[in-house]
């Protein structure tokens, strides 16, 4: 009990930092533009027009979204070793493995609040202009969360590396190159020698494949709906994945000089 309301008090002090960063009033006010922008288009017919806002909405949301996680993630941790607040929270009976926890709640609490209010900013244009929502549409939502998940724990791993922009710049350039890890390495593994299957199946297994979490074609183009329960293999396999860097993020704490 007493390690929940620490990481409880833990959580709600990172979201408190985090919503003092000046990085969410802009992601907020870009996404307001871009929504309000667009639902003021028409061009080409209605379905053209309903394609072309679902494809730029499936492109600006995903994207900022994991600004918005990297963000509020990167620069916590450093910034309280920095600032030598971890030496006052560290000196009452707190474990390293706790402060990792609650911070990357607090972090994730505040990342999906972004998620949240930026898909609400999207649903209303959709509502404005009376545009049906794809079948596609939840399940795309629930996996562009899990996305939030996963970039906001590899930051806060990546911030105990390194400095706070390079872990965002890192983040940042496997949010696009990470999409193209899975297509680019099957091929190569069914076609590796004996002699190279075994670093190729090492890099297709040591890194998150992003495409996974992807929903744009079926959103795009108005899929017919499928069950719920095909998505929870993709929600397991981020979960997996956010999981595994908050354990790395909790080791390396450990040996981190304060």
């Amino acid at each position: 009990m007493n390690s929940m309301r620490t990481i409880g008090l833990i959580a709600y002090d990172t979201v408190r930092r985090a919503r003092r960063r000046r990085h969410l009033p802009v992601l907020l006010v870009v996404a307001l533009a871009v929504a309000g922008g667009v639902s003021y288009i028409t061009f080409f017919g209605s379905k053209q027009y309903e394609q072309f806002y679902f494809q730029l909405m499936m492109l600006v949301l995903p994207l900022m979204s994991v600004l918005a996680a990297v963000l509020s993630s990167a620069w916590v941790l450093p910034q309280e070793i920095a600032d030598r607040a971890l030496h006052l929270v560290l000196a009452r009976p707190v474990r390293r493995w706790e402060v990792i926890a609650g911070t990357y709640l607090g972090a994730l609490a505040a990342g999906l609040g972004m998620f949240a209010v930026l898909t609400v900013i999207f649903l209303t244009a959709f509502s404005w202009r009376g545009i049906a929502f794809p079948p596609a549409l939840a399940h795309a939502v629930v996996l562009l969360g899990v996305q939030v998940a996963l970039f906001t724990a590899l930051a806060q791993f990546l911030s105990l590396l390194t400095t706070p922009p390079m872990a965002a710049i890192v983040c940042i350039l496997y949010y696009f190159l990470g999409q193209l890890v899975q297509p680019t390495l099957s091929p190569m593994l069914g076609a590796a020698g004996t002699a190279s299957r075994p670093v190729v199946w090492a890099l297709y297994v040591s890194l998150p494949h992003l495409n996974y979490f992807n929903l744009t074609t079926p959103v795009v183009h108005s899929w017919p709906a499928v069950p719920f329960a095909a998505v929870v293999p993709a929600v397991l396999y981020g979960a997996g994945w956010a999981a595994l860097f908050v354990l790395l993020a909790m080791i390396r704490f450990e040996r981190c000089e304060l």
